[in-house]
């Protein structure tokens, strides 16, 4: 066993750029597939975890997004609640609570606002990853997304290449986790889904 070692050594080093390659050729599969996408819709799940707390919390519910900058989370579970984000303002209402928060888009810390796949996200550079059954996890560094988030996480269907999760942890060790199924390149979306009209009897606190 002893003279198998250094051959093992040599082979596990050879291996290991050839995987680094495969990676990066997987992520630049997914730029493309990506590139001629202008709008895409999913149901989604997500998991946040606040640092402070330490508890989490769990909402699924369909999200449409759509070049450049606008976002629409329709949340079904626990409590319904919609996020519309138009590249300028992005609101959240909070349906049971008759209340809703409006937040200026040059200063809002919103994590899928930062991660949405359509906006930037796979300028990241390739760190690592860590193949799965069908998938792989990409490990990316985001310039400009480095004061933001310590570390981002994306889930890719190999076989498709499409983005299937996204997990980040922020600067305050907040963490979450995004998962989609049943995700559509390229619907209709009416530019009018990403604007916020405030229903009566609604309070909306500008943040």
């Amino acid at each position: 066993m002893k003279r198998l070692l250094p051959a093992i050594v040599i082979l596990a080093a050879a291996l290991a750029p050839a995987r680094a390659a495969g990676d990066g050729q997987l992520l630049e599969r997914v730029r493309a597939r990506y590139r001629a996408v202008t709008a895409m819709s999913a149901q989604f799940s997500e998991v946040l975890c606040g640092a402070a707390s330490g508890t989490c919390k769990r909402f699924t519910g369909k999200a449409e997004m759509k070049r450049p900058s606008k976002l629409r989370l329709e949340i079904g579970s626990p409590d319904r609640q919609l996020v519309v984000c138009d590249g300028r303002a992005l609101v959240l209402y909070l349906e049971k609570e008759k209340q809703a928060y409006r937040f200026d888009m040059a200063r809002s810390d919103q994590m899928l606002t930062l991660l949405n796949p359509l906006d930037g996200l796979l300028d990241g550079e390739l760190v690592r990853s860590e193949a799965g059954a069908g998938a792989h996890k990409l490990f990316l560094a985001v310039p400009k997304l480095k004061d933001s988030f310590k570390e981002i996480v994306l889930t890719v269907d190999t076989a498709t290449s499409l983005i299937t999760g996204i997990e980040a942890e922020d600067a305050s060790g907040n963490h979450a986790q995004y998962e989609f199924t049943g995700i559509k390149l390229n619907p209709k979306i009416r530019d009018a889904r990403f604007t916020f009209t405030v229903p009566k009897g609604v309070r909306v606190i500008n943040q």
